[in-house]
């Protein structure tokens, strides 16, 4: 492990555990996921329950609360592939339409490929031993993967593991009061303030849920989401997924990637009424002065203005980033209704080579 995080900035840890997963490992890993988390917290419960520290670095904060997943909840799959050390600092070269075939063939699993974009999606950015993986709800269906995809180069081995990728677990209800800087959040409320769009395409809004008010940010990098949110109204009812952060004007703001519209309001409209004589559309004849028909000359200061109902474009639904733009936590559309309790498994002889 020192050999791989030796002047790359990370601080790894590993820890080992054996016995049952107490409700403090439970606690811990949903507070990890969802919240900020310090490393003498978790050496405390270390002490506590017995868990031997064996790589002492911040990263036994995550590998402490990982223990704390293992129970019976939605999870995925994600079949990671390894290159020759040789190859660590060599471009990858994974055929795109090999990528293609693997995402239409292997249902079961998701965000491949970016089909807006032409962009594959199952490669790492950065020069590591990791050559691609692949992320769904099969095990077995992933091996696959090593026979459907080209890759240009040996696949020195694999292994499946099990993951909470693609499952939305960092998402928890909450109230608008109970925010905190760096907690994530699933928020329900009114739309209270007008979408406002500014430069760049970001798009911002208030939502209240009855215990306060929270600003929202929708960035331009979240596709349909943010043509989605441009198009709400006051009074429509939502809920907002994502991040909270403190920004600098001392607000705190949602950084939103996942929009569910509950309800859609009714967009009103007042429109000039029509002449009663001819039909025509009336025309305004000055402020305070009424209406006039500039076909026919009918004029009148008692008509007023008619309520008309607009047809609005937004149905309610789950709306979520295009791929290219989902963090590993997020559900993508295709997982929606196949979230299944997810007990351990015993791996069989072919998850890992």
């Amino acid at each position: 492990m020192s050999n791989f995080s030796e002047g790359s900035g990370r601080d790894p840890g590993i820890v080992i555990y054996l016995g049952n997963v107490a409700s403090e490992l439970r606690w811990l890993y949903r507070k990890a996921l969802t919240d900020i988390v310090t490393i003498d917290v978790v050496k405390r419960l270390a002490n506590k329950l017995g868990i031997e520290i064996l790589v002492d670095g911040h990263g036994i904060i995550g590998a402490t609360a990982s223990i704390g997943a293992l129970v019976d909840e939605d999870c995925t799959y994600e079949l990671l592939t390894y290159r020759d050390p040789r190859n660590y600092f060599k471009r990858r070269s994974i055929d795109p339409n090999s990528v293609i075939r693997l995402d239409k063939e292997l249902r079961h699993t998701f965000n491949n490929y970016d089909y807006e974009v032409s962009k594959v999606l199952i490669t790492p950015r950065g020069f590591d031993p990791v050559l691609f993986g692949i992320r769904g709800d099969n095990p077995e269906e992933l091996l696959r993967a090593i026979e459907i995809i080209k890759c240009g180069e040996e696949i020195l081995g694999w292994v499946i593991f099990r993951t909470n990728q693609g499952t939305n677990a960092h998402l928890i209800r909450r109230s608008i009061s109970s925010l905190r800087p760096y907690m994530t959040a699933l928020v329900r409320g009114r739309v209270v303030e007008a979408p406002k769009v500014v430069k760049g395409g970001d798009v911002f809004m208030q939502v209240n849920d009855g215990t306060g008010t929270l600003r929202i940010c929708f960035f331009k990098e979240l596709g349909h989401v943010n043509k989605v949110a441009r198009g709400l109204i006051i009074g429509d009812e939502v809920v907002v997924g994502g991040s909270v952060k403190l920004w600098d004007d001392g607000e705190l703001t949602l950084h939103a990637e996942l929009l569910e519209v509950v309800k859609v309001g009714e967009l009103v409209i007042l429109k000039n009424p029509k002449c009663p004589k001819c039909g025509a559309t009336l025309k305004s004849a000055g402020k305070g002065k009424g209406f006039k028909c500039v076909k026919c000359g009918f004029r009148s200061k008692e008509l007023s203005k008619v309520p008309q109902v607009v047809k609005r474009d937004i149905k309610p639904g789950i709306y979520v980033p295009p791929a290219r733009a989902q963090k590993h936590l997020q559900k993508p559309l295709k997982r929606y209704g196949k979230e299944k309790p997810c007990s351990f498994v015993k791996p069989i002889p072919n998850f890992i080579r």
